[in-house]
């Protein structure tokens, strides 16, 4: 039964999308022409995900937790990497925090550095001053040739130290690594029974959440580490790798051979480990940190520079040999992405069709109205799956109903962002600003911004006028892009309380 699990849990997810294409079929008026089949294949395209997040609440609630077994005792060098572009805010103090929390006489600390040639220097000063501080000594090594960006970096050090260490446990500039956490994820990779898995993906919270919208984040964070990525553990067998934060087998990792110009690495390096038969895995119970963007804009521009290395990665879903697990997370990565250019379209047609054209789209609701609530219950609902306390159901709650404002503006800014990579030749990558108390003004929000504003504006006025039928269930939509500019401004703002 484990063994086939994956392939009972995705039949399930398919049945139930069919089941709501053929209720809603049903009862769709097809003398609409070709905006009724339109209209059906963005309803089915959709589906899938809310199939897909209703069996995987299901599955939550029934399967139980998979902790990893350990070793009692190893002496595995390891080396704890932390890979650096021009970082200025708070590296020193995180870099400490590891150190001192994780110091053993197996482990080496390492920085490598991408930075500009006048910041090796200071650079330099700082980690010594970090090493003269824990008595750990903290290695640095910068390259003058700045090749395959973070993955060019790694692959360098390791032709260098490969045979030094057993493990390497990667870092981003932003990664807090709590007391022990490193000892824990090599004591579960020395345990026999975890010899065919390469990557240790630790959880990862959101630390030093200051403003509204990183508390937002941190929430959303917080549910996506203890519901979606435990459960598709449990569900798969395996995981993904987010890239940092992840304890690697040295032996394992040097047979992968990366193609040139990736930027989302983390996705082909556990796919392409899984066709050598290496897993990844999601050790839920190792806790570790990093931090959230503290404004929409920022995230906005780091989101932008993750779609595209995801959207790059579809070969892998036609490479041989890859496993249905690791071709279904990289599958499931680009759906996610394309959602919002698809919904926009999506949203748009409707209007065209009843602003321009009188023939209703559907013929009865009797059945249609249930999948339609159904669906939105399983979109809004399935997050309390992860609640634990009282206090976590009124997080949920606040982060469901704040965050629904803000990230209903992905659809029309994230499919711009995705038409925009389409025309451009070189994304230029800029690491994400790390300061948790960096202040958004009105004008940036306001030139950012105010396309989604206007559009949403002016389809506001037009739907209550010559489409209210349209207009009813798009309304939440044109609220948030009317509403974007000051509620992003003023969830950018530094926040005293919780949510």
């Amino acid at each position: 039964m484990k063994k086939h699990l994956s392939e009972y849990f995705l039949a399930v997810v398919v049945v139930l999308q069919a089941a709501q294409i053929f209720l809603v079929a049903r009862e769709l008026n097809f003398d609409a022409g070709l905006y009724a089949l339109v209209w059906l294949a963005g309803f089915g395209f959709f589906s899938f995900n809310t199939s897909f997040l209703f069996w995987e609440t299901v599955f939550f609630l029934i399967l139980r937790n998979r902790i990893f077994p350990s070793a009692e005792k190893t002496d595995a060098r390891t080396a704890v990497l932390w890979c650096l572009k021009n970082e200025k805010d708070g590296i020193c103090e995180r870099v400490a925090y590891a150190v001192s929390g994780n110091r053993h006489r197996d482990i080496d600390f390492w920085i490598l550095s991408d930075s500009d040639e006048i910041l090796e220097g200071s650079e330099r000063e700082i980690f010594s001053g970090v090493s003269s501080r824990t008595g750990v000594p903290i290695y640095y090594r910068r390259r003058e040739k700045r090749i395959e960006r973070k993955q060019g970096n790694i692959k360098e050090w390791l032709l260098e130290h490969h045979t030094d260490y057993r493990y390497f446990f990667v870092c981003d500039a932003d990664s807090i690594i709590p007391p022990g956490a490193v000892r824990c994820l090599i004591e579960m990779a020395e345990h026999p029974r975890n010899k065919d898995i390469a990557i240790f993906q630790a959880s990862i919270d959101i630390a030093h959440a200051k403003t509204l919208f990183a508390r937002l984040q941190a929430v959303g964070q917080a549910i996506a580490q203890r519901f979606y990525f435990p459960v598709q553990q449990r569900i798969f067998g395996k995981a993904i790798c987010f890239g940092h934060n992840c304890l690697i087998r040295t032996g394992d990792f040097l047979r992968v051979r990366l193609p040139e110009g990736i930027l989302s690495h983390d996705i082909w390096e556990t796919a392409l480990l899984d066709r050598l038969g290496k897993r990844t895995v999601f050790c839920e119970d190792v806790v570790t940190f990093d931090e959230a963007p503290p404004n929409y804009l920022e995230s906005r521009r780091r989101d932008k520079r993750w779609a595209k290395g995801t959207l790059g990665a579809w070969p892998l879903l036609f490479l041989e040999g890859i496993p249905i697990e690791s071709r279904f997370f990289v599958f499931y990565s680009i759906f996610l992405y394309l959602c919002q250019p698809f919904f926009l379209f999506w949203l748009l047609s409707g209007f065209v069709r009843e602003f321009f054209f009188s023939m209703p789209l559907f013929v009865s609701f009797r059945c249609s109205v249930g999948v339609f609530m159904f669906s939105i219950g399983v979109v809004f609902l399935h997050k309390f799956a992860a609640v634990r306390k009282t206090r976590d159901m009124f997080s949920v709650a606040g982060e469901i109903a704040l965050s629904t404002i803000l990230s209903l503006n992905n659809v029309f800014y994230q499919s711009l962002d995705l038409f925009g990579l389409v025309f451009e030749k070189r994304l230029g990558w800029k690491p994400m600003k790390k300061d948790p108390f960096l202040k958004i003004k009105f004008a940036e929000c306001f030139r950012s911004l105010w396309s989604g504003s206007l559009t949403g504006a002016a389809l506001f006025c037009l739907g209550l006028k010559g489409a209210p039928g349209w207009f009813v269930p798009s309304a939440p939509f044109l609220l948030s892009f009317i509403l974007a500019i000051p509620c992003v401004y003023l969830s950018g703002k530094r926040s005293k309380g919780g949510l």
